[in-house]
């Protein structure tokens, strides 16, 4: 799991690079990794057991995947 969240993180970080350098697509990439790299967060809390943090963090992946859904077909 920590292995996905460091690829993730690492291709949000090339994403935002890239976004930063004028690159349109760029910023829907970077919604999207976020929305995957609060997705995995989700997972790893409810695996400590931290219920309160797994779903906001899964809220917030939900999120961020419905604004670039919206942001795409708008």
């Amino acid at each position: 799991m920590k292995q996905l969240k460091f690829c993730t993180t690492l291709l949000l970080f090339i994403s935002g690079i890239l976004a930063l350098r004028g690159m349109k697509p760029a910023l829907f990439l970077m919604l999207a990794f976020a929305g995957l790299r609060e997705i995995i967060s989700a997972k790893e809390y409810q695996d400590a057991g931290e219920k309160k943090y797994a779903i906001a963090s899964l809220c917030a992946g939900i999120f961020l995947f419905v604004f670039l859904l919206v942001v795409l077909f708008v």
